[in-house]
């Protein structure tokens, strides 16, 4: 079903839901609202008054950025709410970066971080920052999870806080981990319904001569990369060892690893695939192993040719597909019986 979901200003019909969730978040040491809030009614329309004051950057007092405060609603109710800094001071260099979100407790592992998050980061880049810093305590997961899967690259330490950068200007890209599971099965289903207007269903990808691409990512050989552009993901591509018992559809032999790699939709033909492809040639080779293989079918001309420019060469047929190698290293390759 869908959710309507919306960063929007607080109002004045806002009381009660920012004062339940301020007070909530208290028990974690988080401070939801950036204001005084334990005293009267009247704690809330200054608290309004100085939002207003943040977003518009009027009359700041020493030490402070324009700021907008954005409560997170999804179908009319309060879920979490973000902070945004439009410039940098020393103290927030530090521990605080351009973006502050929370999300209540009870709403949590739903998403909503993400897309919090993500919104975040598009107001960032609409008003013209090329890189936003996003801090984390260093014992928070799921905050570390977020960031990473909006494109965060690991800066510093300092502190117990972990500051990561987002490059909201261009594509970058960076190395997959095993907390980017959701995104490999994402990107597993865009590389099998690669056909415009095909979409992999749940249950396909879990069988298991395709789930066994995807499964378990970051065991011995395991190594790819993922593209993100403006704090959200527009590509991944991966290797993955497969025994000769449970091949691949590119199998080749069990000590190469296969190649699996997706562009996402409406951010095909922009040439983000090259890159991403160098980027896990370069790691597979790094990993230490001697080619890469992969499996393309008659039809997907642009990954053919994306292939074929990148160096791989057909070695086999199977049903209506090519299988294709490329060295990366190491002894040469014979060409399979």
């Amino acid at each position: 079903m869908y959710k309507r979901r919306a960063l929007r200003p607080p109002t004045a019909a806002d009381e009660s839901a920012l004062r339940a969730a301020h007070a909530e978040l208290a028990a974690e040491e988080f401070d939801f609202a950036l204001a005084n809030l334990d005293g009267s009614a009247g704690d809330v329309g200054r608290t309004l008054d100085q939002y207003a004051r943040e977003a518009a950057g009027t009359d700041l007092p020493p030490g402070r950025v324009r700021a907008e405060f954005l409560l997170a609603e999804v179908d009319g109710e309060v879920v979490g709410r973000t902070s945004i800094r439009y410039a940098l001071t020393p103290v927030l260099r530090e521990v605080g970066g351009h973006v502050g979100y929370a999300v209540l407790p009870r709403h949590r592992r739903r998403g909503y971080a993400t897309a919090i998050l993500r919104a975040s980061l598009d107001r960032l880049a609409a008003d013209g920052t090329d890189r936003a810093l996003v801090v984390c305590d260093s014992d928070n997961v799921g905050s570390r999870r977020t960031i990473l899967a909006a494109g965060g690259v690991l800066e510093d330490v300092r502190a117990d806080h972990e500051q990561y950068w987002i490059d909201l200007a261009t594509a970058t890209v960076r190395p997959l981990t095993g907390d980017d599971q959701p995104l490999l099965w994402r990107a597993l289903g865009e590389a099998f319904a690669w056909r415009d207007g095909e979409q992999a269903r749940p249950e396909q990808l879990a069988e298991p001569h395709i789930a066994h691409y995807a499964e378990g990512f970051g065991r011995p050989g395991d190594t790819g990369a993922v593209a993100f552009e403006a704090g959200r993901p527009v590509g991944a591509g991966w290797v993955r060892l497969l025994p000769q018992q449970d091949p691949g559809y590119g199998f080749v032999a069990p000590d190469i690893p296969e190649l699996t790699l997706a562009v996402m939709p409406g951010q095909r033909g922009r040439g983000l695939g090259g890159g991403l492809l160098d980027a896990v040639l370069d790691q597979a080779r790094a990993a230490g192993h001697r080619a890469v293989s992969l499996s393309v079918e008659d039809g997907n001309t642009a990954a053919r040719r994306l292939y074929e420019r990148a160096g791989f060469r057909p070695v086999g047929r199977v049903g209506n597909s090519d299988t294709m190698v490329r060295e990366v290293g190491g002894a040469a390759l014979r060409s399979p019986a």
